[in-house]
């Protein structure tokens, strides 16, 4: 999903099914050419050294932490949380914002 061309929640929800919620915490950051990256957080890196590691990055929102359902085939089916997700994504990314999202 790339939110400098045409993203949509179609594709955001792609994005969310693929990613396992028992694998670990996740984060969705955002690249300086707007695509959108949801991954898991190693072990060994906390979050903002994490981001240091990341090539072109922008943006990012509050770690998703295990077990908590907010990633994964469920969390893709919930409409609300697709909403909420996608306009926080595209408003941030609109706004140009960098760094951390504390809230979305």
């Amino acid at each position: 999903m790339n939110l400098a061309d045409h993203p949509s929640r179609a594709n955001l929800k792609v994005l969310l099914a693929l990613a396992d919620d028992e694998e670990g915490s996740h984060m969705i950051w955002v690249s300086e050419t707007g695509e959108v990256h949801i991954e898991v957080l190693p072990d060994y890196f906390a979050p903002a050294a994490y981001v240091k590691e990341l090539p072109g990055f922008r943006f990012r929102l509050e770690t998703l932490h295990k077990g908590n359902g907010w990633t994964g085939p469920v969390a893709a089916s919930d409409d609300n949380w697709v909403d909420r997700l996608y306009a926080s994504l595209t408003q941030h990314w609109k706004t140009g914002t960098q760094g951390y999202v504390d809230e979305f």
